[in-house]
């Protein structure tokens, strides 16, 4: 195909076969095909079903300490965001009190 020999494609079905954990499954076309779009698009691949990556379900089920730190990490900074946001807001309030600009008046 496109002048390419079958070791070279063979090296890189290997490589994808064991890259994205499809074991016995074989790689389709279709897997191909997802593998370049993404590629083009300059988007990473997490393989069939977006499985790898931070959220993928093949992480969550093999690495579940990763996944724990990692959604801890995740709640940790909205917790520090809304806090920060509800200070802001509570400043705000406060000033434009004592600017006269009271609520009820």
């Amino acid at each position: 195909n496109g002048g390419r020999s079958f070791w070279v494609f063979y090296g890189q079905y290997a490589m994808m076969q064991s890259l994205f954990g499809l074991g016995g499954r074989g790689i389709y076309r279709s897997d191909y095909d997802r593998y370049q779009t993404y590629r083009t698009q300059r988007r990473p691949y997490y393989g069939p079903n977006q499985g790898y990556g931070t959220n993928g379900t093949i992480t969550r089920q093999t690495r579940p300490s990763f996944f724990a730190r990692r959604q801890a990490r995740e709640t940790a900074k909205r917790v520090r965001f809304r806090q920060k946001v509800q200070r802001r807001v509570g400043r705000s309030r406060s000033s434009m009190r004592s600017r006269g600009f009271g609520y009820g008046k």
